[in-house]
């Protein structure tokens, strides 16, 4: 298994979640698109606050998130560091592959 470090940049409202792992995490306030509020699945708070690429938090073990650069007072851009072994997926996606592996 590779050690190899990823970058992935995703985009989020209010509200939406994604997970890590089997571990949700929830955006669950947008002060302005480079200071946000993520709520992990077991009721943790986390505050975000980015002023430049170089600001980051772990939300899990190697996993770190800062905020990217987004011009929307409604979104933020949350950029991600992991090993490329880690799975990160938007809730969404995450829901469509358990509900495809539970069908079998």
């Amino acid at each position: 298994m590779s050690n190899e470090i990823g970058r992935l940049a995703l985009g989020f409202r209010e509200g939406q979640s994604f997970y890590i792992q089997d571990a949700k995490f929830t955006i669950i306030k947008i002060v302005n698109p480079t200071n946000f509020k993520i709520q992990a699945n077991d009721g943790r708070l986390e505050l975000i606050q980015t002023i430049d690429a170089s600001h980051r938090a772990e939300l899990a073990p190697d996993v770190f998130v800062s905020a990217g650069e987004n011009n929307s007072v409604f979104s933020i851009t949350a950029v991600f560091e992991a090993p490329k072994s880690i799975t990160l997926l938007r809730e969404e996606v995450y829901n469509d592959i358990i509900r495809k592996t539970t069908a079998v």
